[in-house]
Formats: C-alpha cells, sequence, structure tokens
C-alpha cells in the first residue's frame, strides 16, 4: 500500500531515483543489486551504472534524441504532489482525489530530460511546467501516467491550467503551487 520513492540517507537526503528504488519490481533485479544503496546517483561507484539503463525510461520515439543515460520520465515532485520532497512515501488513503486523477509522473521533453538514476527536480511553478511539458511531442501531447497505473496523452494546448495543477495534487482538487 506504499507508492515508491527516492532512496535516501537516514538524514533524509535523497540519493538515488525512485528509478532505481523499482527495479526489482520491473525484472531488473541483478541491476538493482549492483547499486550501492548509501550512496548517491553521481557517486565514483554508482555513477558506472548509469549507462544501465532499462529500455522502459526512454521514449520509444524519443531513442534517437537523448543520450542513452537519459530519461524523459521524471515523477512529479513537491509539497501536495505524488512525490514528496521530504520524503513521504505515499499510501492509497493519501490521494483524496483518488488514484486515478492524481499524476506520477510526466513525459518532459528532451531539453528537460534527466539522468535515470538522479532524484527528481521540484516542480516550483505547474502552469510553467505545462508549458515546457507541451514540447514533448508534436501536437502539444505529453505522457502522463497516473498513479492507479494508467498513462494518457495530455493535449498540453488544451488543457485548462487548473484542471492541470488539481491533476498534478493528491489532495481533493486543490491546486498547491508544489513550492
Amino acid at each position: 500500500g506504499v507508492f515508491p520513492t527516492d532512496i535516501r540517507d537516514p538524514d533524509g537526503k535523497p540519493l538515488l531515483s525512485w528509478r532505481v528504488a523499482i527495479l526489482p519490481y520491473i525484472e531488473e533485479t541483478q541491476l538493482y543489486k549492483k547499486f550501492r544503496l548509501t550512496e548517491p546517483w553521481d557517486s565514483p561507484h554508482n555513477i558506472k551504472l548509469l549507462g544501465e539503463m532499462p529500455a522502459c525510461y526512454r521514449c520509444p520515439s524519443r531513442q534517437q534524441e537523448n543520450p542513452a543515460v537519459m530519461t524523459s520520465y521524471i515523477a512529479v515532485n513537491g509539497r501536495g504532489f505524488f512525490l514528496d520532497p521530504q520524503g513521504k512515501p505515499r499510501t492509497f488513503s493519501d490521494f483524496k482525489d483518488g488514484t486515478s486523477r492524481s499524476i506520477a509522473i510526466v513525459e518532459i521533453p528532451p531539453s528537460m530530460a534527466v539522468e535515470w538514476t538522479k532524484p527528481d527536480p521540484l516542480i516550483g511553478n505547474p502552469d510553467a511546467f505545462l508549458e515546457a511539458a507541451s514540447a514533448s511531442h508534436a501536437g502539444g501531447l505529453f505522457g502522463a501516467g497516473f498513479a492507479d497505473a494508467h498513462v494518457e496523452l495530455l493535449p498540453a494546448g488544451d488543457l485548462d491550467k487548473s484542471l492541470f495543477r488539481a491533476l498534478l495534487t493528491i489532495g481533493a482538487g486543490d491546486s498547491t503551487t508544489g513550492l
């Protein structure tokens, strides 16, 4: 009943992305075992594993646009969002709108891609984030994975900003800024 979060040190500092944390659940247990979970993503040991990124972390239509160590799939990270910046694991009861109305993962354009083992950045301004995400695919579409595990292509240009802010949050239709 707990959703994944970043791997953190005892003081709560994010070390490795949630993408590393879920490796055993996507048939990548051997890769997971190679990581030193008490070291940051860019430690001398862990940085060597960047080149072993699982294919599911790459957009199939963008294979040539990003280096093989970069992902365009990030968790919605911020206060009131799917990924809590303090590392608090989310449970089903945290989703006041329901998991089918809460975005967990968003596809970003190649210009915003991140190293797949690096913890995701905070989404500070949802309106600016929506505008940036609209460059993900032709026609202003971008992929969004919801907390219930369904995926939708969203039309950024036609998506109401207040609706998008509400979909980003786990609360009851609120529009938390993420800061």
